[in-house]
């Protein structure tokens, strides 16, 4: 009824598991609160050596006024704890009725961005900026009966325009970063090779078997502090603005009728923010590597998308390659 008729359609020809929103009720919230863990310590052995240079502020000379309105023209959703929507940020920053004021908050925006992606910023006055909405998404009873949860963090449209960015900037250096196995990271038509893959070793006859697996809760269990150490020796110019954006838990707003509830995002990355799935493809690029020494022979193959992966071959070499799965991660 508001012109969106892209996003009713796709609501139409959605496949997806999710149908709807959960009522607020104590049940949810407990899970709400279970599915964000405390901040562990990360086991010294996953941290790897830093060995590169790190990033030239010359790479993010290229964020300007017009990268910061041509994001904020294609970003889309709900507002974050502020309500103030995609449609409003539009407004605000690429209409032509306040004469050269968006333009200047455009260059603001653009330096802003910059400077988180260079120096350490007070974490105290990013509070804000980092803070989300906390939506519980039904996914549907389980097999004992029990809600499914998936939690969405609807943050502030500024941070998903500075994200945008951001990630439009350094995209070449994540998808290097992340490996040509995870197909999450922006790699062009990824997902449809990883398919390939999988269906052209699944026909070979020496293929046995296809082990599919989902991690559970997997975006909010990363180890954060291990993560952001290892994506400064991956990918160096990610570094910075996932230190400033991560370095203090985020507060996770859960409003009902009567009551607002504040969680903490103490780990992992935050379902919602635009450079989560970046995090995440690259800060399991450890475990995909001590993963790949199953298949270096040739009787096992894996591909990744984000938690999801697959893993086809010969029964043996599944074997081996779940029990390495299994233990490392944890």
């Amino acid at each position: 009824m508001v012109g969106k008729v892209g996003q009713a359609m796709k609501l139409i020809n959605n496949e997806d598991s999710v149908v709807g929103v959960h009522t607020l009720n104590r049940e949810i919230k407990s899970l709400l609160q279970e599915k964000h863990p405390k901040a562990e310590t990360p086991p010294a052995d996953i941290l790897l050596p830093i060995t590169a240079p790190q990033a030239q502020p010359v790479i993010f000379a290229e964020i300007s006024a017009e990268l910061v309105e041509k994001a904020a023209l294609h970003v889309q959703g709900s507002g974050g704890p502020t309500h103030l929507d995609a449609d409003g940020w539009k407004h605000i920053l690429c209409s032509k009725a306040y004469g050269k004021l968006p333009f200047q908050l455009c260059s603001a925006i653009a330096e802003f961005a910059k400077r988180l992606c260079v120096e350490d910023v007070n974490p105290e006055s990013l509070n804000e900026f980092v803070a989300c909405r906390l939506v519980p998404l039904n996914k549907g009873d389980d097999k004992r009966g029990n809600p499914g949860v998936r939690p969405v963090g609807v943050g502030e449209v500024l941070r998903r325009i500075v994200g945008k960015v951001v990630i439009g900037v350094i995209k070449d250096d994540i998808q290097e970063a992340a490996g040509p196995l995870q197909s999450c990271a922006g790699l062009e038509s990824g997902i449809e090779a990883s398919i390939r893959a999988v269906k052209r070793t699944w026909d070979d006859p020496k293929t046995e078997a296809v082990l599919l697996v989902d991690a559970d809760n997997a975006f909010n269990r990363l180890n954060r502090k291990a993560a952001i150490h290892n994506i400064r020796q991956l990918c160096p110019p990610f570094h910075q603005y996932l230190k400033n954006t991560y370095q203090k838990s985020a507060k996770l707003i859960v409003n009902d009728t009567y009551s607002c509830q504040i969680i903490y995002s103490d780990e992992g990355a935050t379902q919602g923010d635009v450079a989560a799935m970046a995090e995440y493809a690259i800060g399991i690029r450890p475990l995909i590597n001590i993963l790949a020494s199953v298949t270096k022979l040739g009787e096992l193959m894996q591909a990744w998308y984000a938690d999801d992966s697959a893993a086809a071959g010969t029964l043996k070499k599944l074997q081996e390659w779940w029990d390495l799965l299994s233990v490392n991660g944890q």
